[in-house]
C-alpha cells in the first residue's frame, strides 16, 4: 500500500486532464499531494537529524 491514493498518482502522471475537466477537484488533488509531501520531509529531517 502506497502513501497516495489512486487519484493522486492519476493526477500526478496526467495533471492537464484534471484541470481541464474539474478545476476544484484537481486543486484538492494537489493539496492533498503536496500536503503528504511535506509531512514525509518533515519526518525524513527528523529522522537524518537523530541517527540510531
Amino acid at each position: 500500500m502506497g502513501i497516495f491514493s489512486k487519484a493522486e498518482l492519476d493526477y500526478i502522471k496526467n495533471h492537464k486532464k484534471y484541470e481541464l475537466y474539474n478545476v476544484d477537484y484537481a486543486y484538492a488533488l494537489r493539496h492533498r499531494i503536496i500536503k503528504k509531501v511535506n509531512e514525509f520531509q518533515q519526518i525524513y529531517r527528523i529522522i537524518k537529524a537523530n541517527p540510531l
